[in-house]
């Protein structure tokens, strides 16, 4: 069987549960995730919008999104990164360098797996199918609970394969188990136009 791991989207996505809605400007730093050193010339896009901007020579840069929203980050030569707006300002992303993919698949693009709907989506799975440990007061946040996974070739989650790699609770990491036991099949990843099993890597939050 062929298994592709991928971390998810090049940096690992984060998945609030809940969020007040509320616009503001986010001020950050895309560095090399080897490296740690910056990547200048970044494109920054707040997703299904219109509003995008690019990284300086040092890797920072400003925008204005929505709590709700999610950015994605881009530079050549590198993995997208999916992520969540974040809640502080001052946020430092790191991209993973892109593998070459048509040469490690024998000249075959690969194309990972994906929620369906993308990751607002998933966000939206989360927040209408959570049901919250006793433990999570509300007004609190807690986590991220991470998680790696395996899809197979039809897109179903192999509940067997699902593994806690930094849980924060019993009851917490037990639930975030659940959520993507019965989570809807994903788009399985793609080598070429042949659907491959995949493993990937998602955390999850809790927020009331």
């Amino acid at each position: 069987m062929n298994i592709t791991k991928v971390v998810l989207a090049g940096i690992t996505a984060l998945f609030c549960l809940e969020a007040t809605l509320a616009q503001r400007m986010i001020t950050g730093k895309v560095i090399d995730a080897d490296t740690k050193k910056p990547i200048p010339n970044a494109t920054i896009k707040v997703i299904d919008t219109d509003s995008v901007t690019r990284t300086n020579d040092y890797g920072y840069f400003r925008i204005g999104a929505d709590t709700t929203d999610f950015l994605s980050i881009e530079c050549k030569g590198y993995e997208q990164g999916i992520v969540e707006v974040p809640k502080k300002d001052n946020m430092q992303f790191a991209l993973t360098k892109r593998v070459d993919e048509q040469a490690y698949f024998g000249g075959e693009v690969r194309k990972q797996a994906s929620f369906r709907g993308g990751w607002p989506a998933f966000k939206q799975y989360l927040k209408n199918n959570t049901r919250y440990p006793a433990e999570i007061k509300p007004g609190q946040t807690k986590g991220p609970v991470v998680l790696s996974f395996t899809i197979d070739i039809t897109g179903e989650i192999v509940s067997e394969s699902i593994e806690v790699i930094k849980g924060i609770s019993p009851a917490c990491d037990k639930e975030a188990v659940r959520l993507l036991k019965e989570s809807p099949n994903w788009i399985p990843a793609r080598q070429g136009n042949t659907p491959v099993t995949s493993e990937l890597i998602v955390e999850i939050s809790f927020k009331r």
